[in-house]
């Protein structure tokens, strides 16, 4: 074989498409001894791929091409072929995204990888190989079904001591009669999946100058996230509902170094106790009956790289305390029916409006697992002791409210902000919100008194007295009531119940409540005998009479 100074690329155009005129150009060359490396065909064009040999010239053989071929038009060299092109364009769309691609022919072997599944593979960048070969050598687990079209399939990449979670999708190749020619394989990493789903449908973080207050013991407790955000601290967050203990929690999040990881929020209480392992720890495939064919990550896993903010810890299962405690520690799960353990790395933000001390002390849960979330306690205090704070959210609930409505004048009277600063807001930020909501859309343009459905209290109340006994002086501290509850002991104004409906049922019942707590505290100075009365659990006493400010 001849020796090549270099590579050149020909294209001839025939002066008709007459069958044959591959075969005549294929012939001339050869008698030259020029080595053709491809042909590419594109009607009326034929390019040549070619090793020139350095003892021969372009003009010369232009010259004898020409002479020997018949209807042979024009003769030029170009810089690049079509296939190349397609080729080069291939190349650069593979090399800048995020998944790895892998085209496998027929056989099983690998004849196209973009940049991304050579490195999530450790392939380099010539190397040609046979996938399930490949499978084998890097512990792929579970293997890939390559004879059909799969969706979401997760596997685990062990290369050079690393293991790499991926999610796999298939796709069968096909010719023009429908006969499978191979597979096209995506890879993507489970953690750029993760953050795609959290950017996709995660709600907005927010930060800390979007949560409104100005009262001291608002700003300490601010002053004090601002602190410990950029840490990887445990963070509990503690006071009572409504309080806007979420938004604490996002705003911690947004100034961490995990911004850009996923923020997870998971209610406690909300989710069911058969439920709850699995919701947490995700399964893997056959794990029970029902369970996905694919398996499914918990929300430890979906956390990992950001946040996982726990709301109503205090409502976790006393056996899931122990495994999210050994969860925590070892910053390693197993998913349920799972044979292998998967690495995590999360921080934890927890929240809740319980005494976890009293229920540490019950034996209710767990000492060690308090002791772990329990690293940096915020107080968030309630709206009752951060009066201040009434007027700048009730104006911001309604300037936002105002835009949505259509009715941009909407405005508070003062006398409206009399009311709304006098009562005691037991359901806090989210009741003083849910009052302004109700205004908005019946008031026209002022917001009065009237449009105020605080009490949810009708024209013409029920009267129901009550049986309690031994009459207390009525405490002067103004925090400890609500509003229209009657203090302690004054039988002559008995709690009143309306009639009819509609009625804001909750707020009536606080009220019911708040009476009878007060009652009872001032006949028995035990949360426990107070609880025995009124056939309810002492933890449940502590915490009422906190939240209407009982002493």
């Amino acid at each position: 074989m001849t020796t090549a100074e270099e590579i050149k690329r020909i294209k001839f155009t025939g002066a008709e498409n007459r069958v044959g005129m591959i075969y005549d150009i294929l012939k001339a060359v050869g008698k030259h001894r020029i080595n053709v490396l491809n042909v590419e065909v594109s009607p009326p064009e034929i390019f040549f791929k070619v090793e020139w040999p350095s003892d021969i010239t372009w003009p010369y053989l232009v010259n004898r091409l020409r002479s020997e071929i018949k209807d042979l038009g024009e003769i030029v060299e170009v810089d690049i072929m079509e296939y190349e092109k397609k080729e080069k364009a291939l190349d650069i769309i593979g090399d800048n995204i995020s998944e790895g691609i892998l085209v496998i022919d027929q056989s099983g072997n690998i004849t196209y990888s973009s940049k991304k599944a050579r490195e999530l593979l450790g392939l380099a960048p010539s190397q040609q190989s046979n996938l399930v070969n490949l499978m084998r050598s890097r512990n792929l687990e579970p293997r890939l079904p390559l004879n059909e079209d799969r969706d979401n399939i997760e596997v685990t990449i062990t290369w050079q001591g690393k293991s790499t979670r991926v999610v796999t999708s298939i796709r069968t190749i096909t010719n023009e009669e429908g006969i499978a020619a191979g597979a096209l394989v995506i890879l993507r990493e489970l953690d750029d999946v993760r953050q795609l789903i959290q950017s996709v449908s995660g709600p907005a973080l927010v930060d800390f100058h979007h949560i409104i207050g100005r009262s001291e013991a608002f700003h300490n407790a601010i002053n004090l996230a601002k602190t410990v955000a950029p840490t990887n601290m445990s963070v509990m967050l503690r006071g009572e509902s409504g309080t806007g203990k979420e938004l604490f929690a996002r705003a911690i999040h947004k100034n961490s170094a995990r911004r850009k990881g996923p923020f997870i929020a998971v209610n406690c209480a909300a989710i069911p106790d058969s439920l709850l392992e699995s919701e947490f720890f995700g399964y893997d495939r056959g794990a029970f009956t029902g369970a996905s064919t694919g398996g499914k990550q918990g929300l430890l896993e979906l956390a990992t790289h950001g946040t996982l903010f726990l709301d109503e810890v205090g409502d976790l299962s006393p056996p899931l305390q122990a495994k999210i405690l050994r969860a925590i520690q070892e910053q390693r799960i197993r998913r349920v029916g799972g044979r292998h353990e998967v690495k995590i790395d999360i921080r934890i933000i927890s929240a809740t409006n319980k005494d976890l001390e009293n229920m540490v002390a019950e034996g209710t849960f767990r000492e060690d697992l308090f002791y772990r979330l329990n690293v940096i306690p915020i107080w968030i205090p309630p709206l009752r002791h951060r009066k201040e704070d009434i007027s700048l959210l009730a104006r911001h609930f309604l300037n936002s409210l105002a835009r949505e409505l259509g009715k941009p004048d909407l405005c508070l009277t003062r006398d409206a902000l009399e009311k709304l600063i006098s009562h005691n807001w037991p359901g806090n930020v989210r009741e003083l919100q849910n009052a302004i909501q109700r205004a908005a859309v019946l008031a026209d343009n002022h917001v009065g008194p009237t449009h105020l459905l605080i009490e949810g209290m009708p024209a013409n109340p029920a009267v129901v007295t009550t049986s309690a006994t031994n009459p207390a002086t009525q405490p002067t501290d103004e925090d400890s009531r609500l509003q229209g509850v009657q203090p302690p002991g004054a039988l002559d104004n008995p709690v009143q119940v309306p009639e009819d409906i509609p009625v804001d049922l909750p707020a009536l019942i606080d009220r019911i409540e708040a009476y009878y707590l007060a009652q009872a505290s001032m006949q028995y100075s035990s949360s426990r005998r107070i609880a025995s009365v009124l056939g309810i659990s002492h933890t449940t006493v502590i915490n009422k009479m906190r939240r209407f400010g009982i002493a």
